[in-house]
């Protein structure tokens, strides 16, 4: 008994050592640590200051005591502007550069390493400039936060947007910069996510660069279509198109669409086939898109029927689906005033460029006319915009085959039966349809 009261009080005893052992070591490995920590800070102070910008060397290793101590240094450009970023701030002059130090040892036992830093200033001749970017929203006055905006190299930094939707870059040398920015579910007043600015930025010394940018979550309008047809006689009832005939597509129109590629438009080709159409990745401006079935029109057609709708950011407009019309035409073809003396041939052609596809159509001897109805109205549907119809009976009074053109604006959104009177004398001419 008496032995083992010796043995454990001979244990606590060491222990106690032990312990006094270790505090002391790890006492004198944070004084050398905060010794290697001076040196390197003075390191870098002896350093050119242009060679300071994103300094960051690999760690280096250093023994003393026959204990490796790892070092690491870095340094980067600190702006004057305060620690608050801000792109509205005209005084973006970088003269200082932040120098830090980190010293590690094995067996730390918990303890953190020991940092150092300080403030390197920098005369003029090495002054630099910055760069800020903002990015707001739908209304052009809230910032968009955690927006990642990256320059190129010989940048090659990231930073995302803070809570007033600024990211500021110090530290740069006079010239121009690229570089892009993009946040899932985002897009520009063009519908583009990936924001990449064609001109990039131009950066002075002593100053600040600073631009601002629109960005916000997307929506979408959701299309139907349908036609209607009136002759002389009969309007008739609208037809619901639910099969959407080739070369449909839907043109959304809004001022404040800057293009490229179209200034204040954006156009989208529907599936053929398709009973319905959606126009996403649209940007959420405050006011109203108009819209129109086609893109053979420069405007929206002044019609009764609803062709305007606010998106939400993130949302659908309503009303949900918003119907776009588009009228059918018939044609009735005559000579001289009159009944023609055989069949006749009508083509029917865009105006001006390729926006829809080319239709034709036999005319008959026996009515002189063609014109839909509600069970085969598909073949004369035409969005709205400028036609040119071609007539050609295939055999002139001389024997010579005679045709006439028309240009016809499809405006009237309850559609019309277009006539086309060949004569023998101008503005008909020798010729077929082509």
């Amino acid at each position: 008994m008496s032995a083992l009261l010796v043995a454990l009080a001979a244990t606590a005893v060491f222990k106690g050592i032990d312990g006094a052992t270790a505090t002391s070591g790890q006492s004198k490995s944070r004084a050398v640590a905060t010794t290697l920590a001076h040196e390197d800070q003075e390191r870098i102070r002896s350093m050119d200051p242009r060679k300071l910008a994103s300094y960051n060397p690999a760690p280096t290793k250093k023994v003393v005591n026959r204990i490796e101590y790892t070092v690491t240094s870095d340094a980067d450009w600190v702006s004057d502007r305060g620690d608050s970023e801000s792109c509205t701030r005209g005084d973006g002059r970088v003269t200082y550069v932040k120098i830090s130090s980190k010293v590690e040892w094995p067996d730390m036992r918990g303890s953190k390493p020991v940092n150092a830093s300080s403030i390197v200033a920098i005369n003029n001749a090495y002054a630099k400039g910055s760069l800020a970017v903002k990015v707001v929203d739908r209304t052009g006055a809230t910032g968009v936060p955690s927006v990642p905006v990256s320059v190129d190299a010989p940048v090659g930094q990231t930073k995302q947007t803070n809570t007033a939707g600024c990211v500021v870059f110090d530290g740069l040398d006079s010239g121009a910069y690229f570089g892009e920015f993009s946040k899932l579910g985002y897009v520009d007043p063009n519908g583009v996510n990936l924001v990449r600015p064609t001109n990039g930025w131009n950066v002075t010394t002593g100053t600040t660069a600073s631009s601002t940018y629109q960005y916000d979550l997307a929506g979408e309008i959701n299309f139907e279509f349908d036609t209607r047809y009136s002759n002389a006689t009969t309007t008739f009832p609208a037809w619901n198109i639910t099969s959407a005939p080739a070369g449909t597509a839907v043109t959304v129109l809004h001022q404040n669409i800057p293009g490229p590629p179209l200034q204040g438009m954006r156009q989208k080709d529907v599936v053929t086939g398709a009973p319905s159409a959606t126009f996403d990745r649209l940007f959420p401006f405050t006011t109203a898109y108009t819209a129109f079935a086609g893109k053979c029109a420069a405007a929206a057609p002044a019609w009764s029927m609803t062709n305007s709708a606010i998106v939400p950011p993130a949302g659908t407009a309503t009303p949900n689906p918003l119907r776009l019309r588009m009228p059918a035409l018939g044609f009735r073809v005559q000579r001289n005033g009159g009944s023609l003396s055989r069949d006749a041939d009508v083509i029917v052609k865009p105006t001006n460029g390729t926006c829809f596809p080319t239709h034709s159509y036999v005319i008959p001897l026996a009515s002189g006319y063609s014109e839909p109805s509600s069970t085969n109205f598909l073949n004369w549907v035409f969005p709205p915009g400028d036609y040119t119809v071609c007539a050609d009976d295939r055999a002139g009074t001389s024997g010579t085959a005679q045709k006439r053109e028309a240009v016809v604006s499809n405006t009237n959104e309850n559609g019309q039966l277009v006539t086309i009177n060949i004569t023998n004398s101008s503005p008909s001419v020798s010729g077929h349809c082509t």
